[in-house]
């Protein structure tokens, strides 16, 4: 069975201050969840917003990021498991390996949030099933 879902990831920007100036970054991720048998791709690609605020200036830099992509076989996964409801609907997946998804943009103790659209409800209903029998069999 071969499962697609398109995802954004949510990441902290970050505030700094250098004399008298002010820079701050944000990033937006966003990607696809593939899954193929007992093989999970997860691919994303992302750009950093910079904003450099001086004393007589204001500069706004858009930067796109490198796009990335991992094989994480379904071994190394312990749990898939959709959260927030209808508000803040996400698929989380929780490593059963630390390192297993590390290389992902906002992985914090082995787990991952992939935020997903409303109308993909269905779909991400059915990752987290098929990704929930894939860890069972294995």
């Amino acid at each position: 069975m071969k499962s697609i879902l398109p995802f954004r990831l949510k990441l902290s920007g970050k505030d700094e201050f250098r004399g008298l100036h002010a820079i701050s970054t944000s990033f937006r991720f966003q990607g696809f969840l593939r899954l193929e048998g007992h093989v999970l791709t997860i691919e994303w690609g992302g750009v950093a917003q910079v904003q450099n605020v001086g004393a007589l200036s204001i500069r706004d830099d858009r930067l796109a990021l490198p796009d990335e992509c991992i094989t994480v076989p379904v071994s190394h996964l312990y749990r898939a498991t959709l959260a927030g409801g209808w508000w803040r609907p996400r698929l989380a997946l929780q490593a059963s390996e630390l390192g297993a998804l590390a290389v992902v943009p906002s992985e914090e103790h082995g787990t991952v949030q992939f935020w997903y659209a409303r109308g993909d409800r269905t779909v991400a209903l059915a990752m987290a099933a098929a990704l929930s029998d894939a860890i069972a069999t294995t």
